[in-house]
């Protein structure tokens, strides 16, 4: 969660148009993973669900619409101030 959310990973993918060779990125397909990134990506997901399984309806329904796992640690931590 400190970290943030790990950016989608990229790869290259190589096209030739006239003799030219351009390498643009895209996103990785589910084969093109290794091992800790899928580690890490399940982490996120679990720890999202950890924080979002103790909080007041109100709060969820705030927090729903957060980007990533830290965004909303980060937005519980206001709300929950002074609780």
């Amino acid at each position: 969660i400190v970290e943030g959310p790990a950016p989608h990973p990229m790869t290259a993918a190589v096209t030739g148009v006239a003799n030219v060779v351009v390498e643009a990125p895209r996103p990785k397909k589910d084969e093109e993973f290794t091992a800790e990134e899928n580690a890490r990506d399940l982490a996120d997901i679990q720890a999202a669900s950890i924080l979002s399984q103790g909080l007041p309806r109100h709060i969820f329904n705030t927090l729903n619409q957060t980007e990533s796992t830290k965004e909303m640690w980060e937005n519980i931590e206001l709300l929950m101030k002074g609780s």
